[in-house]
């Protein structure tokens, strides 16, 4: 059977949850400059091209990367996404287990999108210990440096440490937990008001201050849901929308390539409102909205 060679860095049953009634999405090229005219499948972008068709260790080319692993992690933090559609974001948010599998999505997307790749990778060749894989020999030792110093120029061993750093630890002790909460657009909100999902939707400040108590981490769920990572809670004055309308200059200023919504002409206008704002200016919008508990 023939390798795969679609392999989507954003998953396609997550940008499902930001198309238009007929399933499609209005894509913006962010390098072209311009939205491309003809709505597209999900399928149809947001993937590199053999990006986890490895070679083995018997040397073949081998896609198991993409569908092996990260189809399993898919199909356990699918399941939660497309809950969010079904359930109220209080089920969410008093569900450790539920929260878990959002958090763990999130986390696997700082892994998983090439805009982190030389972060990762730079990382991972100087040996950080947060890296590396836990190998142990058939006597109990760990032997994980040994095998990082044999292993490390293998672009499938480089692949394996993120994975692993993707899921692990990815289930949120309680007192971490009480930090992540879901929201969701409120009914009485114009439907023509949405998230906006591309190519970075994870917002951090700082990626190299991902795992620190401090970090706020922002990202959209669906078209009408997002979570948000903060030991401070959002203002009791803030407008729900107001805080939507920064996420979504914040994801067209974080992406690369691509960025996509349900409706062509809200894209248009948000291309145009980002021309105003740095991703230093939106941050600094974005904390103004939290408080200390």
């Amino acid at each position: 059977m023939p390798n795969s060679w679609r392999h989507h860095y954003i998953p396609v049953f997550y940008l499902r949850g930001f198309a238009d009634g007929s399933g499609k999405l209005h894509i913006y090229d962010k390098k072209k400059g311009k939205i491309i005219r003809k709505s597209q499948p999900p399928k149809a972008f947001f993937f590199i091209k053999n990006r986890h068709t490895l070679l083995n260790i018997r040397g073949d080319y081998d896609d198991f990367m993409e569908t092996s692993l990260y189809k399993t992690f898919d199909d356990i933090t699918s399941k939660a996404i497309q809950e969010l559609s079904h359930n109220a974001v209080s089920v969410f948010n008093d569900d450790l287990m539920f929260l878990s599998k959002l958090v763990m999505f999130i986390n696997g997307l700082i892994y998983r999108i090439p805009k982190y790749d030389n972060y990762h990778n730079e990382r991972i060749a100087n040996g950080d210990k947060e890296y590396l894989l836990p190998i142990r020999d058939k006597n109990g030792n760990d032997v994980s440096f040994s095998f990082y110093q044999r292993k490390k120029k293998l672009e499938l061993y480089r692949y394996a440490c993120r994975f692993y750093c993707s899921i692990k630890q990815s289930v949120p002790v309680p007192e971490e937990a009480k930090n992540w909460s879901v929201y969701a657009l409120p009914d009485d909100y114009d439907r023509k008001y949405y998230l906006l999902c591309g190519d970075s939707p994870v917002l951090i400040n700082n990626i190299s201050l991902f795992k620190t108590s401090d970090e706020i981490i922002i990202a959209p769920l669906t078209k009408k849901h997002f979570i948000i990572r903060s030991k401070h809670k959002i203002d009791s004055s803030q407008d729900v929308l107001e805080l939507v309308h920064l996420i979504n200059i914040g994801i067209i200023l974080s992406s690369i390539d691509y960025v996509c919504s349900p409706e062509i002409t809200f894209l248009q206008k948000y291309i145009e409102w980002s021309e105003r704002y740095t991703e230093d200016s939106v941050w600094k919008e974005l904390t103004d909205c939290f408080h200390p508990k």
